[in-house]
């Protein structure tokens, strides 16, 4: 689903807000709303896998689970 610039900035400004009150850092800032309204934000590791050779250390789902993991850690998500 796409959300309208305007209400993803709105959001980032009031979480920043919110977050500097409480001398936490925002969830989501305006520099993660700046990169969420880019068009065309695509990466891909193929040519670092094909011409480089690299090989990850963790899969996806295991890296997703230790930044939740450190998320909840540090305040950030309960």
């Amino acid at each position: 689903a796409k959300i309208p610039h305007i209400l993803l900035f709105t959001v980032a400004g009031i979480s920043e807000f919110f977050a500097g009150m409480h001398g936490k850092p925002a969830l989501v800032n305006i520099e993660k709303a700046r990169d969420g309204v880019q068009r065309n934000w695509l990466c891909s590791p193929k040519k670092a896998f094909d011409e480089l050779g690299f090989k990850t250390k963790l899969s996806l789902e295991e890296g997703v689970a230790i930044t939740i993991e450190w998320y909840k850690k540090n305040g950030w998500m309960k």
